[in-house]
């Protein structure tokens, strides 16, 4: 009983720093969707499942409250395996929530519940001064198996075939260690459901513990993890209105680049752009080619616009996009005050800076072995 109340305390503990750091540095995780989910993830692995899973095994409370948080106990590990393999899918899968897995975890996950919640479907056994839960009915427990290793499954398949899109390496491989752990994890899990042997409870539970541990550190230090890291970012490129360039970034290379790299129409078209930047009401914000877009924003107030290109416009990109205009006019409003008002000859060097804001900013996109 003392362990559990320990293992109750600290997984309590690791999920309420992580939910408040969420909310305190939701700029962080990209999208609004991310937040979400990956509150909801501390809240209902973190806290709903510890509790319930814990409390059934807690000598002092009786048989029938403990039936209740042990049939609880597997609703909610039904329901947080989908909400595992979904966040997954908004990581890897360009901010999308695959159907496949939704489904098959709403209809796998709907028979368990319907199972679970009927009448003699687990049992409780004394055993000296423990107590075990015996599922009595094999379909049931047949579905259980079979949901864990279902997800475990189209856990490493997202995480195989997204492998290389993945531009950071590094990420990628702490990417690889959380689907291990979760993997082992959940392994155990099974072997425990068909033995029930307390031994491998305690395993489990500690597991749990390294894992959730893991993840509040991931969301911490490593918060790059949650942004959807298999879109791609090309080039990036900061034009002043009268159409000189003021700093341009190849992610491809890592390097500084010139204007060389626009070519043709897309430089007759920016240049038409930034021609009529003041009298522009209905400003255009994206261009879509064959493989790539084209995105455009704009500080008319302090006369420059950026033009981004990258495999796909979304929501994160947007939002990493305002984060950094917001602090490169901040840090260079003096220079782009002089510069507007006097007309003077403007000075490149001033913007170099300007590389490590892309590096604080758009980091997940940029290539690391």
């Amino acid at each position: 009983m003392i362990v559990n109340l320990i293992l109750i305390v600290l997984s309590l503990s690791i999920s309420i720093v992580g939910i408040l750091y969420i909310l305190t540095h939701r700029e962080n995780y990209g999208s609004n969707v991310n937040v979400i989910f990956l509150i909801s993830i501390f809240f209902f692995v973190g806290i709903i499942y510890c509790l319930t899973f814990n409390l059934a095994y807690i000598n002092i409370i009786n048989k029938e409250i403990s039936l209740f948080f042990w049939k609880m106990s597997l609703i909610i590990g039904t329901f947080s395996l989908v909400l595992l393999s979904s966040i997954q899918s908004l990581i890897l899968e360009e901010n999308k929530i695959k159907i496949l897995p939704t489904l098959l975890g709403s209809l796998l996950g709907g028979i368990i519940i319907t199972l679970v919640l009927s009448p003699d479907s687990v049992d409780f056994v004394h055993i000296g001064d423990e107590h075990i839960f015996v599922i009595n009915d094999p379909t049931l427990l047949l579905y259980i198996i079979l949901l864990n290793i279902i997800f475990i499954m189209i856990g490493w398949y997202f995480h195989i075939k997204n492998y290389f899109k993945i531009r950071n390496k590094e990420l990628a491989q702490k990417l690889t260690l959380m689907i291990a752990l979760f993997t082992f994890t959940i392994f155990i899990y099974c072997i425990f459901i068909l033995s029930q042997g307390a031994f491998l409870k305690y395993i489990h539970l500690f597991l749990f513990l390294a894992g959730s541990i893991y993840v509040l550190y991931s969301v911490v230090k490593k918060s790059d993890l949650f942004i959807a890291l298999t879109n791609s970012i090309y080039n990036f490129v900061i034009f002043h209105r009268s159409g000189i360039l003021l700093y341009s970034y190849n992610f491809e290379t890592g390097r500084e680049i010139d204007d060389s790299i626009l070519k043709g129409t897309i430089l007759i078209g920016i240049s038409h752009i930034l021609a009529n930047f003041k009298e522009k009401q209905d400003k255009l914000n994206l261009i879509k080619m064959k493989n790539h877009d084209i995105i455009l924003e704009y500080d008319i107030q302090h006369g420059y616009a950026l033009l981004l290109i990258a495999n796909k416009k979304t929501d994160i990109i947007e939002k990493l996009i305002s984060r950094f205009m917001k602090k490169f006019t901040e840090i260079n409003e003096e220079e782009l005050k002089k510069i507007n008002e006097l007309s003077q000859l403007i000075d490149l060097s001033v913007f170099k800076k300007t590389r490590a804001l892309i590096l604080e900013f758009f980091k997940p996109y940029i290539l690391k072995d």
